[in-house]
């Protein structure tokens, strides 16, 4: 950041860790109160995610680059209400709250033409609850219902956890997997299902919630 700075010079920057910022007047995005002091990190955190963590807050304490609030002079903007209460509770101060934009997203089919898949959106990671997921839909299809169930994502997460995913997914052939997908196939997906979930616990971002609404 620092070699950032001599290079470029800028008058003004913006941005979106928590972790540190440059010594001088900027924005900061903050989209996720608890990463605001290793003491708050989510449990589910897996173990390479902390030693890398505090890596990069050890590195920044040496740098003179965070401390415990960012300084005055920064303008602080954050995701919601709800984050900026968390926010406040770890000591991050005030924040105004701008909510970010939900691109475009087509409307999809009409009811009658959509099939009865379930699509989950997002990072596939231990926070977003893919296990739950498959939980939830199979007792839906145990109790009559005739559903399939589509993920549409990215791995984000340890190998760990994505072999507990694969495992509890193992023989179940109502389920879809869409890896890294286009724009597009997001929204042709989206919008020719009827149904979405999301089983992350306080979703502090949830854009994807969002999208399948307007889908």
């Amino acid at each position: 950041m620092q070699a950032f700075d001599r290079k470029y010079r800028p008058t003004v920057w913006s941005g979106t860790c928590n972790e540190s910022w440059l010594p001088k007047p900027g924005f900061l995005y903050i989209p996720h109160p608890d990463c605001w002091r290793l003491a708050d990190a989510p449990i589910h955190w897996s173990l390479w995610r902390q030693r890398r963590y505090r890596c990069i807050q050890r590195a920044s304490c040496a740098l003179g680059l965070n401390g415990s609030v960012p300084p005055a002079r920064h303008r602080k903007l954050i995701n919601s209400a709800w984050t900026a209460r968390r926010y406040a509770q770890v000591g991050g101060g005030h924040a105004q709250v701008l909510y970010p934009p939900v691109p475009p997203f087509a409307r999809g089919l009409p009811w009658a033409q959509r099939e009865d898949r379930v699509v989950v959106l997002g990072r596939w990671s231990a926070p977003k609850r893919l296990t739950l997921a498959i939980e939830i839909v199979s007792a839906a299809r145990h109790a009559g219902a005739k559903l399939t169930l589509a993920f549409a994502g990215f791995w984000h997460t340890d190998a760990e956890t994505k072999r507990q995913v694969l495992a509890a997914a193992a023989g179940c052939d109502w389920i879809e997997w869409h890896e890294n997908p286009t724009r597009d196939a997001i929204m042709r997906l989206a919008g020719s299902s009827r149904y979405g979930l999301h089983a992350m616990r306080e979703e502090h971002f949830g854009i994807a919630v969002a999208e399948l609404a307007k889908a």
